[in-house]
């Protein structure tokens, strides 16, 4: 039987045959050698054994006489297994089964080694494309640069009231945020306003002070003099301990006007870059009652 088929397939017509030049190969997924001849044809020979690989896992698929009825279970499937399973078969096929075991393991371990490896992806540039990019996005950021700048005018227009109070084909989203941006410039120059006219009312304050201290020192100075003059005559009158203590108290006054001039110029010091309005007024005279 299977020397009629081998006939057949050889001298007439195979679909698995390519025919060259020099030697005839077979495309059959089953033949061990992938070559066109009577040993290696899985078609004519009912005792046939081959090696496959799937998903990784090879295989080995032997040909049963008993399933021959059967095309699509006509090969067992068996799992390393050579040595066991052909024990008894031809040395070809024995030898060439091997073969191909070996060559399926190192084309796994190859291909496990370069999946493992960084590969470069070549991607190709479109010169063209680019160009059609770049030319879109100038086009866009200038209407974006007009579209803003009209805006601008628009806002600025309504907020100096061209348009009048309301205007009629402006939407009432736009319109509130004029109005939100109008009302805070208006807090912001009142906040202003009010911040200056505290630090002017401070800068006042520290002149009035200096002021009070002049006063304080001439009416010290015309009282002092008066006292001397006083002490002149009544200097009989007095006891040397009377005058020790005026002496004292003269001195803690002199003290303390001192230290207030010189607190007042340094407030002034820091006071002389802010701008200030000078005010005058009328004080009272205030005496000192000291102790004679």
């Amino acid at each position: 039987m299977d020397d009629v088929v081998w006939q057949v397939i050889n001298q007439n017509f195979c679909s698995y045959k390519i025919k060259t030049n020099t030697q005839n190969f077979c495309r059959n997924e089953y033949n061990v050698t992938g070559m066109c001849n009577r040993q290696s044809c899985p078609l004519a020979n009912s005792q046939y054994a081959t090696i496959k690989e799937k998903n990784g896992i090879l295989y080995l698929y032997i040909k049963t006489i008993e399933r021959s009825h059967m095309p699509s279970k006509t090969w067992e499937k068996h799992k390393h297994i050579i040595d066991e399973k052909l024990l008894y078969w031809s040395n070809f096929l024995i030898y060439k089964n091997k073969a191909r075991l070996t060559k399926l393991t190192q084309y796994l371990i190859k291909s496990k080694r370069l999946s493992l490896k960084k590969q470069t992806k070549l991607v190709g540039i479109k010169p063209k494309q680019t160009q059609r990019e770049a030319t879109r996005e100038k086009k866009a950021l200038q209407i974006a640069k007009l579209e803003k700048s009209i805006q601008k005018e628009l806002l600025e227009r309504l907020k100096n009231g061209i348009y009048g109070k309301k205007p009629l084909n402006v939407e009432p989203e736009v319109w509130k945020k004029v109005s939100e941006s109008h009302k805070n410039q208006k807090k912001n120059e009142s906040q202003s306003e009010y911040e200056n006219s505290e630090e002017q009312i401070e800068f006042l304050s520290d002149t009035s002070e200096e002021s009070d201290l002049e006063e304080w020192s001439e009416k010290y100075k015309f009282k002092k003099n008066s006292i001397i003059n006083k002490s002149d005559v009544s200097s009989n009158h007095e006891s040397e301990s009377d005058i020790d203590r005026r002496d004292i108290n003269e001195q803690e006054i002199e003290n303390i006007f001192q230290k207030k001039r010189k607190h007042g110029n340094k407030k002034l010091e820091s006071k002389k870059s802010k701008s200030y309005i000078e005010l005058e007024y009328e004080q009272e005279n205030q005496l000192v009652d000291e102790k004679t």
